[in-house]
Parts: structure tokens; C-alpha cells; sequence
């Protein structure tokens, strides 16, 4: 199942794999999939995305002029490192994903994990707070009529 914003540019992709309480998930972020396919447990996603922290420091105002200023932004400040940061699922191990919520919108930044690098395309999208609460209510009923389903 896919819920996704009219523009395609942000998403959360979900399939049962036929185990009891495993599942397939993925995220569009900046119009691109990203995740793996292998199954995995995603109960903490589902509650993690429907919290994200709302944040008031001008200096996340999403305008991306510079995403990779507002990346290092949130590596380097430890209060927002910890606020922003998302562990989702092991689907997304390979992913370094910041999300928050600023001034009735949630930003999501992504950029692929890898050892030997330090940088990499960062995949960065805005959505009006309202669009993306009724796709995570989406997601998370999905998901529990699924485990319903499974038990």
C-alpha cells in the first residue's frame, strides 16, 4: 500500500509479507524510494512518525536554499540531533532521516548512510503538517488492520 502527497514527493510504502507481524516498508522522501524491501518489524515507525517534535529555531525554517547546511545543522547541535533524528525500521538502516515539524509544516531530510562517505545527495521535502497527519492516520490504520488481521 501506498500513501503518498498529490505531488509524489513524500510517501510511506507498506506491504504485509505473509509473516505474522512483518512487513515491507519504505519511504518516499524528495520523490525518491528509498529503504530496502526486506521484512521487518515497523510498530515503532508507525508511532515514531506520529510524533514528530515540533521545533521553533529560525534556523529550520524550510526554505532549502542550502540543505546541506540545515543537515549539518542537525548533526552538529546535539538538542536538534535528538529531536530530528528518526531510527524507523532496518529497513532504513542505510539512511540517515531527519524529520520535524516547523511553522505547520513537517520536513523530512534524507541522505543515504554509507561508511566511507561523509556526504551524499541530500533528498529533502516540505508538506503542510494537515496533508501529512492524514497520511500517517492512513498508514497507521493500515497497519493495525493488518495486525489485526495477523493475530
Amino acid at each position: 500500500m501506498k500513501f503518498l502527497t498529490d505531488d509524489d514527493r513524500f510517501g510511506i510504502v507498506v506491504a504485509p509479507t505473509g509473516s505474522p507481524h512483518m512487513f515491507q516498508f519504505q519511504m518516499v522522501v524528495g520523490g525518491r524510494l528509498i529503504g530496502d524491501s526486506e521484512p521487518c518489524i515497523i510498530g515503532s515507525a508507525v508511532k515514531r512518525l506520529g510524533r514528530l517534535k515540533k521545533l521553533n529555531d529560525r534556523r529550520l525554517a524550510p526554505d532549502f536554499s542550502d540543505p546541506a547546511a540545515v543537515m549539518r545543522l542537525l548533526q552538529v547541535d546535539d538538542e536538534l540531533h535528538d529531536a530530528t533524528t528518526l531510527s524507523l525500521s532496518e529497513s532504513l538502516d542505510n539512511w540517515l532521516l531527519r524529520g520535524y515539524e516547523y511553522d505547520g509544516d513537517v520536513v523530512f531530510m534524507a541522505r543515504e548512510y554509507r561508511v566511507s562517505e561523509t556526504s551524499g545527495e541530500i533528498l529533502a521535502v516540505i508538506i503542510d503538517s494537515s496533508v501529512y497527519g492524514s497520511l500517517v492516520e492512513m498508514f497507521r490504520t493500515y497497519w493495525s488492520m493488518c495486525e489485526t488481521a495477523a493475530t
